[in-house]
């Protein structure tokens, strides 16, 4: 028993080290691209937001789509796939910054309409990773639970080492011998299974079909003379 721990502590050392180094190059590649750009200076540098869509004239009365109230001839008005977007100039800038927040009810939803799904609801790569991850464990888990009843060993851990760790729980279980304790046992000493079928006989006084091995009659229970050794009485448990 000692040794299945080791191995299994060894299995879970190695895979949250795997988790851990395919999760540092993510991390540096997203401190990087938040990182803020510098100058020859040193000093960071603020880039203005781009602009959503192309710069068309405001028209008076249209609904801004920060604040939901009407612009003026002074504020600014955007065409983004194929509308008219409203925005106040004192509110550009936070319109710019995060303008799909703000276009998100405006855009047409689906990709039949002629615009682009949103990035944001595609299916990420991660996500992706550990949908295969635990459809994988599942089946491992199905087949350690499975193996370890077949060894006598206690199922239910069996099936949730299995779902962590996978096929390196399944191969550790392979190399586990059968428990006597919870094994199946076979049947009992001297019954074996009977390798030929024999004719029935009839009965001498009425006739019924019974087994050569049978000292009364199923029919009418008239003393027979056994041809044959029955399996029952091999093991002791006939009375």
């Amino acid at each position: 028993m000692e040794h299945v721990r080791t191995r299994l502590f060894v299995l879970a050392m190695a895979l949250a080290t795997a988790m851990w180094c395919a999760a540092i190059p993510e991390a540096l590649g997203m401190a990087q691209a938040n990182a803020p750009e510098t100058t020859s200076s040193g000093t960071a540098s603020q880039k203005e937001p781009a602009a959503p869509g192309v710069a068309v004239a405001p028209h008076t009365g249209d609904i801004c789509v920060v604040c939901n109230r009407p612009i003026g001839p002074e504020d600014r008005a955007y065409l983004v796939d194929g509308q008219r977007v409203a925005v106040h100039a004192a509110e550009d800038d936070l319109f710019r910054r995060d303008s799909n927040r703000y276009l998100s009810h405006v855009r047409p939803r689906g990709g039949l309409l002629g615009t682009e799904p949103d990035a944001r609801a595609a299916l990420s790569t991660h996500w992706l990773v550990f949908g295969a991850y635990v459809l994988v464990g599942l089946v491992f888990a199905g087949l350690s639970g499975y193996g370890a009843v077949n060894r006598g060993l206690r199922p239910v851990p069996w099936f949730f080492l299995g779902l962590v760790f996978n096929v390196f729980a399944y191969l550790v279980l392979l190399t586990q011998k059968k428990s006597q304790a919870g094994a199946v046992e076979g049947p009992p000493r001297g019954l074996s299974k009977v390798h030929v079928t024999y004719a029935p006989e009839p009965c001498p006084r009425c006739g019924t079909p019974n087994h050569p091995s049978a000292s009364a009659c199923a029919g009418c229970g008239a003393r027979l003379e056994p041809r044959l050794t029955s399996e029952v009485s091999k093991t002791g448990l006939a009375s």
